[in-house]
């Protein structure tokens, strides 16, 4: 697939638009070439823009959800969920609920319950604490939130999502899926993990 911009062009629009985001790139490939060659993948935004529809997450407890909902299955299954359990939080009863999931629901529930939190008023330092409570909320949902909310918090890559192995197999020219323990050893190296979790996001989806 074609690519429209070069990587310097790239770097002058965001430059004009977020030069802080700019410097962090070229700091970026300085100390890790390796990537230097996929540099031209980089988004001209630092912030996720593909949730923008009226059914998409609006606020962190519904991101929460949807990340849950996503993982592990197929994507319009997955928003289907989410929808479902954004509208029935309150009332988990439901046999239409993905069965394997629908503890960690009632366990974020019972969470939020006990500490008094309401849904909408849910803080990064919540889901710190939630994902040492709930079985079910794991590093991969913590790095996804810190994406959206907080990109210099991401300190893991994004190992159990599906996109991320997909171009890091690509990137790395793998004739297999890499493993937790693979990706988190080749992470030891890389300076800024947020970076790369979004080149390899990129190489699952254009290379």
């Amino acid at each position: 697939m074609d690519y429209p911009l070069s990587f310097q062009d790239r770097l002058e629009v965001i430059f004009s638009t977020n030069p802080t985001y700019g410097c962090r790139i070229i700091d970026f490939i300085s100390k890790n070439p390796e990537f230097e060659s996929i540099a031209y993948l980089f988004p001209l935004t630092d912030k996720l823009i593909c949730f923008n529809k009226d059914t998409d997450p609006k606020c962190m407890f519904e991101f929460l959800l949807y990340y849950i909902a996503e993982a592990g299955v197929n994507a319009n299954y997955g928003h289907q969920q989410y929808l479902i359990i954004r509208q029935n939080f309150n009332n988990l009863n439901l046999s239409n609920i993905q069965p394997k999931k629908k503890q960690v629901y009632i366990d974020i529930n019972n969470y939020l319950l006990k500490r008094n939190i309401k849904p909408n008023e849910l803080k990064l330092e919540d889901i710190v604490d939630l994902k040492n409570n709930v079985k079910g909320v794991g590093d991969g949902c913590l790095t996804f939130l810190y994406t959206i909310y907080d990109t210099d918090k991401v300190t893991l890559p994004n190992y159990s999502d599906i996109g991320f192995k997909k171009g890091y197999q690509k990137f790395y020219k793998l004739d297999y899926r890499p493993t937790k323990a693979e990706i988190i050893k080749k992470s030891k190296g890389w300076t800024d993990v947020h970076l790369v979790n979004v080149l390899m996001q990129q190489c699952y989806t254009y290379l």
